[in-house]
């Protein structure tokens, strides 16, 4: 983080109240005591175990009632969407719309329906569908598509990270085939490098059909990452499926400048 030193100071005597800086320390420190049971996660959904998790959370019946009994009608539309399954939420649901849209890939008059408990929201994206709509509708196109890892190598020397920098851009089509072997959706499309010293960082980027994909595109980078290991002519000391340069889920000048 960073702050500036009033402001830093300000929230510090706030969060701290009454106590000292090492009574705060003491509190945040690890507790060994007491833990409770801690229950494998499952993604069963069934009437019975929802009950047992409701039992030993100890939440009140007529939550229970509101959350789970709602539900029970059809709890088969949920297997494999949710793990430790206890029930469902209702939330107010809006229609904003109608949106024009001239898409390459989707043309027509589009509404949005939209869940939520503020007010106001749905009534701003109403009057901006409004808007766009009366004035011809919007242009929407996507200018590059790919989800990207960046795997880390670290090695003795800087003429070792070169000797694999060279040897491992002649394997983009090995590469492709061991990313493939984990999915049947997502596809290696390109690979670069950063060198930094001795650490290397392979940027993979894929494309991953309907799905968002970060799990997809993890699960197929540490396959050529084995693939690597195995095969690599020159060792890492150690290595990194996601170093983090990739800049997924974050913001970052990399986000705005690659995928």
């Amino acid at each position: 983080m960073t702050g500036k030193g009033g402001l830093t100071q300000d929230h510090a005597a706030r969060m701290l109240g009454q106590d000292s800086v090492e009574e705060a320390a003491r509190r945040l420190q690890p507790d060994l005591e007491n833990i409770p049971p801690l229950p494998a996660g499952s993604a069963k959904v069934s009437r019975e175990r929802a009950l047992a998790l409701w039992e030993e959370a100890g939440g009140a019946p007529e939550l229970r009632r509101v959350l789970l009994d709602e539900a029970a009608d059809d709890l088969s539309c949920y297997q494999g969407n949710i793990e430790n399954f206890i029930g469902v939420m209702r939330m107010p649901l809006g229609l904003a719309g109608p949106l024009r849209v001239n898409g390459l890939s989707a043309k027509g008059d589009y509404r949005i329906p939209l869940a939520t408990t503020e007010a106001a929201l749905v009534a701003s994206y109403h009057r901006g569908c409004r808007v766009i709509t009366a004035a011809g509708g919007c242009s929407a196109m996507v200018l590059y598509e790919s989800l990207s890892r960046a795997p880390a190598f670290v090695f003795e020397t800087v003429a070792q990270a070169g000797q694999f920098v060279v040897w491992a851009l002649s394997r983009f089509g090995e590469f492709q085939q061991a990313a493939a072997s984990t999915t049947s959706h997502g596809k290696m499309v390109d690979i670069g490098c950063t060198v930094e010293g001795n650490h290397v960082y392979l940027n993979f980027e894929f494309t991953t059909g309907d799905a968002s994909g970060q799990n997809m595109v993890t699960l197929a980078t540490q396959a050529v990452c084995d693939e690597i290991l195995a095969t690599s002519p020159v060792k890492p000391v150690r290595h990194y499926v996601e170093s983090n340069l990739s800049g997924d889920k974050k913001a970052s000048a990399r986000a705005f400048t690659s995928a």
